[in-house]
């Protein structure tokens, strides 16, 4: 009831507005009725359909119609860019149906229906949402197989599941073919690309080379088939595959792959490429602000974060009132934390901590810094609840000193640094497996000299 009083007030001002703006025209019309045993009167007046836009916080009608007393109903929708929006059914002040419909230029859209059994009776003759429809129904299709690979009793669950992941990509692609031009289409062709990732690459970077530059998902194309070229081939290939394909790209797509391509070589630690990359991109990009302010992060850390160099000095005052001197830490391993007490799985992590530190301790020291902004928020997780390590609170959430210095970007992240203070490893989010082994690793070589 909540919902359908605020269709009431947002009808009328949104729909004025609706009506001057916008480039696509779609006509809707239909017959919504009601089945005998709900309603014997035959006098289907007063049934409300609305199309709209959820609009950040508010609602915006792009389409509104009454159904008449047979239940025929008529609108003109003009929409600023195709898509899939919200169509709602209503009825004596009542929402009844949530659906939704394919909004495209050129299309014409006619619905049949019977309430309440709407889901059942439906029936839309529309060349968008035809296809659409195919598209949910395979996909509907594809999570029983996958429901049905993993309840496999008979040990085969990896070989089903590449079985339903591949045959689904062939039908998703079909979609593809019998609709082409639909939005459904281009769905179903990244969906096709995406579930085909990590399982069959080479099939996936055949059908991603079947789209043609200027198609709609052509860029996404790219995307997914240059994450399979790097999984198949490496890095190398990858970007080679990246930089033939970038003329081919408009601006804003241009500039989100050289973005990643920037990620993937400072995660690999290739320094000197990414920094060229970057210069590139501050020069072609100018105006990409929210990118430009992440690249300045990124080549701080380039430039003072990399593995082998020196670790920026802690100092300060433990929970207990000891002060942490930097140089005395030589000669041991440390562990640098920063957490935040909404980090998820932090606290799942303490127990694996305490452990390290049992096994470890006469090696190793765990310094944790806490980032909340509120105080009381931070001590609050210390009652109660064994905090093994020593802590340090910098709090205004992660825009410390500290928290700076070394580029916490997430809620929890982890620096390993050995016993000449050089950092050797970043993890970042909740777990401490990887950085066991690799500190296992480190100690197993300063003790016999060897690498394991």
């Amino acid at each position: 009831m909540r919902r359908a009083c605020l269709f009431v007030l947002l009808i009328l001002p949104s729909l004025a507005r609706a009506q001057d703006r916008g480039a696509l025209e779609v006509l809707f019309r239909g017959q919504i009725t009601v089945d005998t045993t709900v309603d014997e009167t035959r006098n289907y007046w007063g049934i409300q359909l609305w199309v709209v836009r959820p609009d950040s916080a508010r609602l915006d009608t792009l389409g509104y119609a009454v159904t008449d007393s047979t239940g025929r109903f008529s609108m003109r929708i003009r929409v600023p860019v195709r898509g899939r929006y919200p169509l709602w059914i209503g009825r004596y002040g009542q929402v009844l149906v949530e659906d939704g419909l394919v909004l495209a230029a050129g299309d014409t859209i006619e619905l049949r229906a019977v309430l309440p059994q709407y889901t059942q009776s439906r029936r839309i003759r529309s060349r968008e949402n035809t296809a659409w429809m195919a598209f949910e129904n395979t996909r509907m299709q594809y999570n029983q197989l996958v429901l049905e690979a993993l309840q496999d009793t008979l040990g085969r669950t990896q070989e089903r599941l590449r079985g339903s992941v591949e045959l689904y990509a062939s039908i998703l692609w079909s979609i593809r073919e019998q609709y082409p031009g639909t939005l459904a289409a281009s769905v179903a062709a990244l969906e096709a690309l995406r579930i085909l990732a990590n399982w069959n690459d080479e099939q996936l970077r055949r059908l991603a080379e079947q789209i043609p530059p200027g198609a709609p998902e052509y860029a996404a194309a790219v995307q997914a088939a240059w994450g399979a070229e790097l999984r198949l081939r490496g890095l190398e290939a990858a970007l080679s595959y990246l930089q033939a394909h970038l003329p081919r790209l408009g601006e804003r797509e241009q500039a989100g792959l050289l973005i990643n391509m920037i990620r993937v070589l400072a995660d690999s630690h290739r320094v000197a490429r990414a920094q060229s990359l970057i210069a590139d991109f501050r020069s072609r990009f100018p105006r990409e602000q929210a990118a430009l302010s992440w690249l300045d992060r990124l080549e701080y850390e380039l430039k003072h974060l990399q593995p082998g160099q020196p670790a920026p000095a802690v100092t300060g005052l433990d929970r207990e009132g000891k002060p942490v001197r930097w140089d005395e830490l030589r000669g041991r391993y440390v562990v640098l934390e920063f957490w935040h007490t909404q980090a998820p799985g932090y606290l799942n992590d303490l127990p694996w901590i305490d452990s390290l530190l049992a096994r470890y301790g006469d090696r190793l020291t765990w310094i944790s810094v806490g980032l909340d902004g509120d105080s009381l928020d931070y001590a609050a997780v210390f009652e109660d609840r064994r905090m093994p390590g020593r802590h340090l609170y910098e709090g205004q959430d992660g825009q410390g000193p500290l928290a700076r210095a070394y580029n916490v970007r997430a809620p929890l992240t982890r620096f390993l640094i050995d016993p000449e203070g050089r950092l050797r490893a970043r993890f970042e989010g909740a777990g401490v497996e990887a950085l066991r082994r690799q500190l296992e690793s480190m100690l197993q070589i300063q003790q016999t000299g060897v690498r394991p």
